[in-house]
């Protein structure tokens, strides 16, 4: 998050709120570089491309998803919940 708000409170509140990390203004361009990569250290193993479920396909780059060849439309929040439930396809979730 990077925000101009910068009481303890504000910065509590943005990381319970979902934040990785909370960054305020003004900021030094080296000290945002040397987060953004220790966030990607954190992120793990880089997944692949093109995830298969028998014969579905959904390709995590473009977020196209086909179906027995099929292209199928779905939104943002469709297209979000199909890769995570494939990604964790083994889990009960």
């Amino acid at each position: 998050m990077l925000t101009a708000r910068d009481a303890i409170d504000d910065r509590v509140a943005g990381l319970d709120s979902g934040a990785d990390d909370y960054l305020v203004k003004p900021f030094d361009f080296k000290e945002l570089l040397a987060r953004l990569r220790a966030l990607s250290r954190r992120s793990g193993p880089p997944r692949a491309e093109v995830l298969t479920l028998a014969d579905l396909t959904v390709n995590t780059g473009s977020h196209a998803v086909t179906r027995a060849g099929r292209a199928i439309n779905l939104t943002a929040k469709e297209y979000a919940l199909l890769e995570f439930l494939v990604l964790h396809r083994d889990r009960v979730v």
